[in-house]
């Protein structure tokens, strides 16, 4: 019995193999700039100085006068701190309650400032008060504050177009782990591209006319 001669594959077919061959490749690692958002540039007040100063919480004080109106019920946060009263004819009379509020940003505090105005007019007063935590910087704060344009890369290994923030770096959970950088989110490999960013010396040499030469 005759064997028979395998068949040659096609031009199309073989088109498909060798591309199918080369997705199982991985592909040369590319580098990708990341720009600095021109508009997103700004001014720091602050430029030089080796401490910041973060919101922690924004402190309300409630003084609110006759007729005495349980201001706990409108907010679970607001809390009665003392109160004076009177007796009139053998009935109790408040005169003046002093409340706290706190565990609220600036927005809400005003927010609820404005709806206690609203109910209570003149009878009632508020002050408010912003509590800081003071930060030491190891290094002064820059004179500009800028953000990143969102910049498209390409996995090397699975060729998923993704924005460059979703590719992250693994620092593992204690000091022995080895650190993974360049992680693609979908097929999970290390050193899929490489991400540069744009540093600002570079910017402003390029707004001069110079050649850039600081990529950080």
């Amino acid at each position: 019995m005759r064997r028979q001669k395998p068949k040659r594959k096609t031009m199309l077919q073989k088109i498909f193999s060798r591309k199918a061959l080369l997705q199982k490749r991985p592909a040369k690692l590319k580098s990708y700039l990341v720009r600095i958002d021109r508009n997103s540039i700004v001014k720091n007040p602050d430029a030089g100085a080796k401490e910041a100063h973060e919101l922690i919480q924004t402190l309300m004080e409630i003084t609110i006068r006759t007729p005495h109106q349980n201001l706990e019920e409108t907010d679970e946060r607001i809390k009665l701190v003392s109160c004076s009263m009177s007796f009139i004819a053998g009935q109790k009379v408040h005169k003046e309650a002093h409340y706290l509020c706190g565990g609220m940003n600036t927005e809400e505090a005003l927010a609820l400032m404005t709806k206690l105005k609203q109910q209570h007019g003149t009878k009632v007063s508020i002050k408010i008060e912003n509590v800081y935590r003071t930060i030491h910087l190891l290094e002064p704060i820059p004179p500009y504050s800028y953000k990143y344009l969102e910049t498209e890369v390409q996995c090397r290994f699975c060729r998923a177009k993704l924005p460059h923030t979703m590719v992250k770096d693994d620092y593992g959970y204690d000091e022995c782990d080895e650190i993974k950088r360049d992680i693609c989110p979908q097929c999970k490999h290390e050193e899929c591209c490489v991400i540069d960013y744009e540093s600002f010396e570079s910017y402003l040499l390029g707004e001069a006319g110079l050649p850039k030469l600081v990529i950080s």
